[in-house]
C-alpha cells in the first residue's frame, strides 16, 4: 500500500546556511515525488513561526518576494505580520496552513506559485493547491495578489504564471477571495519590467512601494494596537 507521506528534499544553490533539510509532505498535497526545496533556513523560519502567536492588522504570506518586504517599515502605523519564506511554493505553504490559521489577523495577503514553476510547469496542479490554501485560511479575508511575472528570460514560467493568474482571478470573482493584479503595474506587458527587478525574479524597493500603495486600500481605516 502506498505510504501516505513522502519525504522530499530539494536542491537549492546558495542556501542561506549551506545545509540541507527535509520536509515531509503528504502525498495528497504533492502526489509526485518531485524535488521541493526544504532548506535548513526554511525549517528555522517555520520553527520560529510555530513558537509564537502573532497578532496584527494583516499577514503577508508567500515566498522570498514577500519575505524581503520590510512591511512594518512600509506601514509604520499598522502591525503587518510577515510569513514569507525563502523559496517556498504552494506545497510548502499547504504544510504551513495550520500555523497561518492561528495568526490573529483579519486579512491575509497571499502571493505564491512562481517557485512551483521551477519544479514543474503545471498551472492546474498549482491552482489546485492554491485553492486549498485559500480555503484553509478562512475565515480571514484573503487577498490573492497576482503571482508576479519574471523577466523575459523566463518565457515558459511566465506562460504558466499567466494561466495560474487567470484561474485565480476567476476564482476570486466570486465571494471566496479578493484579487489584486500587481502585474498590471509591475509587469504590464507580461514580463517584469527591468526597472522593477534586481535579478529577473525579485523586485526593487520602488516596486515594493507601488505594491504597498495597492494593498493599503484593503487595510482597516483604524489599526489595531501595535503589539504581538
Amino acid at each position: 500500500m502506498r505510504k501516505t507521506s513522502i519525504l522530499v528534499a530539494g536542491f537549492l544553490a546558495g542556501s542561506a546556511f549551506g545545509h540541507w533539510g527535509y520536509m515531509p509532505l503528504k502525498a495528497s498535497i504533492w502526489p509526485e515525488a518531485v524535488s521541493v526545496p526544504a532548506t535548513t533556513y526554511q525549517a528555522a523560519r517555520n520553527s520560529i513561526f510555530a513558537a509564537r502567536r502573532s497578532s496584527g492588522d494583516a499577514v503577508m504570506i508567500g515566498d522570498s518576494i514577500t519575505e524581503m518586504g520590510d512591511w512594518d517599515a512600509i506601514f509604520p502605523d499598522y502591525r503587518i505580520i510577515n510569513r514569507g519564506v525563502y523559496s517556498d511554493n504552494t506545497a510548502g505553504l499547504l504544510v504551513r496552513t495550520d500555523e497561518l490559521s492561528r495568526v490573529d489577523a483579519d486579512i491575509a495577503f497571499v502571493m505564491i506559485g512562481t517557485n512551483d514553476f521551477t519544479i514543474r510547469l503545471d498551472a492546474n496542479g498549482t491552482f489546485g493547491r492554491y485553492n486549498r490554501i485559500i480555503k484553509a485560511l478562512a475565515p480571514k479575508r484573503v487577498v490573492v495578489q497576482s503571482t508576479l511575472f519574471r523577466s523575459d528570460r523566463y518565457p515558459k514560467i511566465n506562460e504558466a504564471t499567466a494561466e495560474l493568474n487567470r484561474k485565480l482571478q476567476a476564482l476570486c470573482s466570486g465571494s471566496v477571495c479578493d484579487y489584486l493584479d500587481l502585474n498590471a503595474t509591475l509587469a504590464p506587458n507580461g514580463v517584469l519590467l527591468p526597472k522593477y527587478s534586481v535579478d529577473g525574479t525579485h523586485i526593487t524597493g520602488a516596486a515594493y512601494t507601488l505594491w504597498a500603495e495597492q494593498i493599503r486600500a484593503f487595510l482597516p481605516a483604524k489599526p489595531r494596537q501595535n503589539s504581538n
